[in-house]
This record gives C-alpha cells, structure tokens and sequence, in this order.
C-alpha cells in the first residue's frame, strides 16, 4: 500500500487455485483521489499432504517336517513378510514404497515377487492373491504400492504387500 489507501487480495472464480491463481484486489477505498505506485501480494498455498505409518510382520506358512498344520523357523521354512502401510492423510502418497534388505540367514534365490492387496495385511498366514507389484535385487526387496489413496485417522487407507522367502 502506498498512501493511506490500500487493497486487500482476493481469491475469485470458481476455481481460484488449480495451475493458475486467479487474485483480485478488493479496494478499501474507491475515491477519486487513489493513486498507486506499486504495491505487492503475497500468497501461500498448501498440498494437502499424506500421513504414512507402515508395519512389517511375518509368520512361518510351511516347513518341511510339519508341513502347514504346526509349522516351525527351521531350515527350510518358508517365511511370508507382511507389510502394511496405512494413509491417514487428507493428500494422496503418489508412488508408494517400502524397500527392505532380508537377511543372510535367508535364501534370496526363493523370495517370490511382492504382491500388493487393498484393504490391509489382516490374517499373514491366509494372505493370497493381488497384483504382482515391486521387484527383488539379491536379497533386497520393493513393494510398490503405487498411489495409496488419502484417508483419515478413523478410517485410514490400507495397503498389503507380501512376500514369501525360505530359510537357508
């Protein structure tokens, strides 16, 4: 503001925030005798942002002496890992990933390519189908879960992703 009048900036249309912001000035005062020199505006704008929380687990699904009914971490188990991430955000997470390095004590040459599932890891052990999602280098894994949609604090978006691996 120069002088003893000024203006205030508006947002105005429809739409006022999308590639472009569409600003007015809403004057203080209409009198003949306004004048300006320069004056200046300033803006913030927020992205409404993910909130990301993320849990691994894992369980035994079969072993070679107890097979599936009781089964043991014994060589050559075989190990499924569970990750579960949850959105609890008012913003998207765009390319969503979880990279984990497994441990030596495990064969690397019998992880299984992650699948990812909608709606949360729930039961480890019953986890079954889902698109093939992330890739295995030696012993280190990708689980991408892609876009993980915005949620909230009661009602969070999850996502699954799971693998299977053997001990050596």
């Amino acid at each position: 503001m120069v002088g003893g009048d000024g203006g205030w900036a508006v947002l105005y249309g429809n739409d006022p925030i999308n590639e472009k912001i569409y600003l007015a000035i809403d004057e203080e005062s209409v009198e003949s005798d306004r004048w300006h020199v320069k004056e200046r505006v300033s803006y913030w704008v927020f992205e409404k942002m993910p909130v990301m929380a993320i849990s691994k687990s894992s369980c035994v699904i079969d072993d070679p002496v107890n097979d599936t009914s009781n089964p043991k971490r014994i060589p050559g188990a075989t190990i499924r890992y569970a990750i579960e991430v949850n959105n609890t955000g008012p913003g998207a997470a765009v390319d969503a990933k979880a990279e984990d390095n497994l441990s030596q004590m495990l064969d690397a040459a019998t992880i299984t390519k992650p699948k990812v599932l909608a709606g949360g890891c729930g039961d480890c052990k019953s986890l079954s189908g889902g698109g093939e999602s992330g890739e295995v280098n030696g012993s280190a894994v990708t689980v991408d879960f892609g876009t993980v949609d915005a949620g909230s604090s009661t009602t969070p978006t999850q996502e699954c992703g799971y693998f299977d691996v053997e001990i050596k």
